[in-house]
């Protein structure tokens, strides 16, 4: 059998290359920490290494401890990413047939919570600043709140580009309405621990807060901490949920590189994150003087997110793809106008450097092609099924061009940032065909993968 995937990680692994991709410990051993292991660590639930579905010894008290460095009442390590915790999470605040409010930029694993939990789903819209889904604004979430009647709400803060909102605001309305509140902080697992960084909603008081400890910090990918911030919230329901979407074989080496990302946090780490805060600004300040370049920046935007505008200059998608195969660079995300270039607690100032350099020699070696063409705003299209009836509804079409005005069976949305455009049960725009480049587009039976 040839292997493949042994393969290509080999390659990868032995390619100079800079990393502004998740994971966050950028493929270096950060800490020092993994030395200490060989394949060995990679062991089951034996009478010495306590079970991550029940812990009662070793992993509780790992667990506990990262609570008080993480600054929660109760936190849980996850697995399966915050996908799995965000189903976990909402299934443990709800039940069947309830009402919940959803910022409408969330991530498809927010909405397949709702198809499991066959949940009504009701929405806020981001605000939208330079043609930038920036995030929702607390006077909305009330107004949504009054409206709606929900029971509990969902935000996703950090988003994907690093906008933040006033989630302290947001906590204080959902408590004043007595509305749970989850709160999506993937992207934001190093907010707790510099004061130049905006609020984390661990501190602002959340009934529940999510984090992927892979993006920016030293979690192997799919590595997530649960965080339990209110008192109003059933951590022994949480916990049977997340063993419900969770693997009975939970890996250990994911499992520590929770602890290890507590640890290192409460170690040294504030101060690596600082000069990571501290070089980011830097970077993003020489990327301004760069031709046709410009770094998106906002007071209530995450600095480690480097958001380059590169519309002015040539199309993102073709720019990040030349960075790639001619500078060794990697990037979190692009799209027609923008790349994410993904700063976490591993990189070195050498990387910003040498981004810094790649973005200059590049901006001056590609043809300038400016880009006419905005990715599609988020909006809400009308609904003609529900979105359980939809998944299972039989599905067939000839062409993509003859799908706009149909009613779409799937998730329609680019990935990354897996966030939908258009959700099942909703009729297809033409503004979310056009996204997408159409000869790879791949139309199945039942549904449309994009």
């Amino acid at each position: 059998m040839k292997k493949e995937i042994l393969n290509c990680l080999v390659a990868k692994s032995e390619r100079k290359r800079n990393w502004f991709v998740m994971p966050g410990h950028k493929g270096r051993d950060v800490g020092g920490y993994w030395s200490q292991l060989n394949l060995s660590a990679d062991t089951t639930e034996t009478y010495d290494t306590d079970n991550l579905n029940n812990p009662v010894d070793m992993i509780k008290r790992s667990q506990e401890r990262a609570a008080e460095i993480f600054g929660a009442k109760k936190t849980f390590y996850t697995i399966n990413g915050t996908s799995g915790a965000m189903i976990a999470a909402v299934t443990a605040c709800t039940l069947p047939g309830d009402k919940i409010l959803v910022s409408r930029n969330c991530h498809v694993c927010v909405y397949r919570a709702a198809a499991i939990r066959r949940l009504e789903l009701e929405y806020i819209l981001p605000e939208v600043v330079d043609t930038v889904d920036r995030n929702v604004t607390p006077e909305e979430v009330e107004k949504r709140i009054i409206e709606t009647d929900p029971k509990l709400v969902i935000v996703t803060n950090p988003t994907f580009f690093g906008y933040t909102t006033d989630i302290q605001a947001i906590v204080d309305i959902c408590n004043k309405h007595g509305v749970l509140l989850i709160v999506d902080e993937a992207h934001g697992p190093h907010f707790p621990f510099s004061d130049n960084l905006p609020l984390s909603a661990v501190q602002a008081g959340a009934d529940i807060v999510v984090h992927s400890t892979h993006k920016t910090l030293l979690g192997l990918t799919s590595a997530n901490m649960i965080h339990v911030c209110s008192n109003r919230v059933d951590t022994e329901e949480l916990m049977r949920c997340i063993t419900t979407y969770q693997t009975t074989s939970p890996n250990y080496l994911i499992t520590l590189s929770n602890e290890l990302s507590a640890a290192f946090m409460s170690e040294g780490g504030k101060e690596v994150l600082e000069d990571n805060i501290k070089w980011a600004k830097a970077a993003a300040d020489e990327i301004n003087k760069i031709p046709g370049l410009s770094c998106l920046t906002d007071p209530c935007k995450d600095p480690l997110k480097i958001i380059v505008d590169t519309s002015s200059l040539v199309n993102g998608r073709e720019f990040a793809k030349y960075l790639f195969d001619e500078k060794d660079m990697d990037s979190e995300m692009c799209d027609e106008m923008h790349i994410d270039f993904y700063a976490g607690i591993g990189n070195i100032e050498s990387d910003y450097i040498e981004l810094v350099q790649a973005l200059r020699e590049a901006a001056s070696e590609i043809e300038p092609q400016p880009v006419k063409q905005h990715p599609p705003k988020i909006q809400i299209p009308e609904v003609q099924l529900d979105i359980c009836d939809a998944l299972d509804a039989d599905f067939y079409l000839e062409d993509v061009d003859d799908a706009v005005g149909k009613v779409s069976v799937d998730y329609i949305m680019p990935y990354p940032p897996g966030i939908p455009l258009i959700l099942p049960g909703e009729v297809i725009t033409e503004d979310s065909i056009k996204f997408f480049d159409k000869d790879k587009i791949k139309i199945f039976k039942k549904s449309p993968f994009f």
